[in-house]
């Protein structure tokens, strides 16, 4: 007869998971021919600045076309606190707390199809973490079961034969104006090499891409490829705070990064 786990033994597997879950290097193998990943970030759910239509649109899509996957980049939610910067906590739609639940709503029938590659936090949330010690972005993670790659993360996407090497971070910057937004994206290559390069918080959407040389050790010759630097887009519409900042109107939506089986190659359309 199979002997009932006592409490402290059904505590201790939530606890191995929730650690499981925190993690810097993602693993995984995308069954389709040719994925999309989309790496969502900056929604600003709550926000009165927030396309919340325009995004709804945007993941009913992603829902209905199956090899759409998600990176969950940072700023889903506005979460401003009494001791956030402005009037955001007055402002907001809903409390932080209905934010969670929301978004939450949102993303959980695309981790139930396990489509959600993994999730990150943004400054917005690290506000209520800073007040409260709460990280609502790790619960986001436990609730969807999802790994969470705090403050950033590499990523090994296998398509068919190839192999696809990825960082994502939120990121931080002051920067307004379109070709300083980039810079912060194109730093990250001075000490990360990976083939793509995801940043997020300047409310852009970007791609810039950097060809570059190496030795193949295998062929013994010297080879030609290129880097995909990619800023992972908004939902905030101008009127308001960048229009308050007279900060440079930008194109709102997510990125759409198209993985290749039969060849290594990437494609990302804006």
């Amino acid at each position: 007869m199979k002997e009932d786990k006592t409490l402290i033994e059904l505590m201790s597997e939530g606890l191995d998971k929730r650690k499981a879950r925190e993690v810097n290097l993602i693993s995984t193998e995308l069954l389709h021919e040719r994925p999309i990943i989309l790496p969502l970030s900056d929604v600003h759910l709550g926000s009165p600045e927030c396309n919340e239509k325009y995004f709804m649109e945007n993941m009913q899509w992603a829902f209905e076309n199956k090899n759409v996957h998600l990176i969950l980049n940072g700023d889903l939610l506005e979460s401003s606190t009494r001791n956030s910067v402005g009037a955001g906590v007055y402002e907001q739609k809903m409390h932080a707390g209905s934010q969670l639940e929301k978004m939450t709503d949102i993303l959980l029938p695309f981790a139930k199809e396990k489509r959600i590659i993994g999730i990150t936090n943004g400054n917005h949330e690290d506000r209520i973490y800073q007040m409260s010690g709460v990280d609502i972005t790790r619960l986001m993670a436990n609730s969807l079961n999802v790994p969470y790659f705090k403050n950033g993360g590499f990523f090994k996407i296998k398509v068919g034969k190839q192999n696809y090497h990825m960082y994502f971070t939120h990121g931080s910057s002051g920067a307004s104006l379109p070709y300083t937004k980039i810079k912060k994206t194109l730093d990250l290559a001075r000490f990360i090499n990976v083939d793509l390069y995801g940043n997020g918080h300047v409310h852009d959407t970007q791609v810039h891409t950097q060809d570059y040389y190496e030795i193949n050790n295998r062929s013994g010759l010297v080879e030609q490829n290129t880097r995909y630097f990619v800023i992972t887009g908004h939902y905030l519409n101008w009127q308001g705070y960048a229009q308050a900042k007279s900060l440079v109107p930008s194109k709102q939506g997510t990125p759409k990064i198209k993985l290749h089986s039969d060849e290594k190659m990437i494609r990302v359309s804006l």
